[in-house]
């Protein structure tokens, strides 16, 4: 008699476990040499379609399910959520090089854009797509008060969603921790610095998340920051 083997109901182990696995795999595909320019949009549509399966597996858990993450579009919130990406990018690196930073567009690579999605794809669904969303599941069936507090007297989030946005994020300084280690020569200050920064964007993007329940929305906003990021500092 062969006996089927079930993972278990999803649980914070399950979702901490994942992240770093999906992490360590995302490690492997920076430090592996490329063979080809597409090799690493092919390994990030790769993992991104494990993820699917992985959230389409606890699919019944979720307090958003997958197909509702990918259904619309905000346009009115995409606009708005437009507005801090030059504003916070212009004034950070302005303060980092004390010098006036500016646009090239004169490097127009298609192979770029390519990259640049699946990468952004890749990412928000680690992060927004399967992790706020089955942290704030765990997180929901724990909280005994569900009762939401204010911030700024208008925007409204539960303990088990400011819980879930916070552990998110500390994951996502954590998936940038190689590339930062490498760019800084494992200069402690410098790297912590950069995580910190990391773990801020993080954040905004998870509450575009939340606000519009749309990966579109934060797909979108993601690849345009990443963008203009890479001509400011190229």
């Amino acid at each position: 008699m062969t006996r089927q083997i079930q993972l278990k109901s999803l649980n914070l182990f399950a979702v901490c476990s994942s992240m770093m696995l999906f992490i360590f795999a995302w490690f492997g595909v920076v430090l592996i040499p490329q063979g080809t320019p597409y090799d690493a949009t092919f390994k990030r549509m790769a993992l991104t379609i494990l993820l699917i399966l992985l959230t389409k597996h606890f699919d019944k858990d979720l307090k958003i399910k997958l197909s509702e993450m990918y259904r619309n579009f905000d346009v009115k919130n995409f606009i708005y959520s437009l507005i801090g990406v030059p504003v916070y990018l212009f004034s950070v690196e302005c303060l980092k090089y004390q010098k006036i930073v500016s646009l090239d567009f004169s490097d127009e690579n298609f192979q770029r854009y390519i990259s640049l999605f699946f990468l952004a794809l890749f990412e928000e669904m680690l992060t927004r797509g399967w992790g706020y969303t089955a942290f704030w599941s765990v997180f929901d069936k724990q909280e005994k008060n569900f009762k939401a507090f204010k911030l700024f007297n208008k925007f409204s989030i539960t303990k088990s969603e400011l819980k879930a946005v916070l552990l998110t994020n500390l994951f996502f300084a954590i998936f940038h921790l190689q590339t930062f280690i490498m760019i800084y020569k494992y200069d402690f200050l410098y790297t912590l610095a950069a995580c910190i920064d990391v773990f801020i964007i993080g954040v905004f993007f998870t509450l575009i998340f939340k606000k519009t329940k749309s990966m579109w929305n934060v797909i979108a906003v993601h690849f345009i920051w990443d963008y203009i990021l890479g001509l400011i500092v190229h």
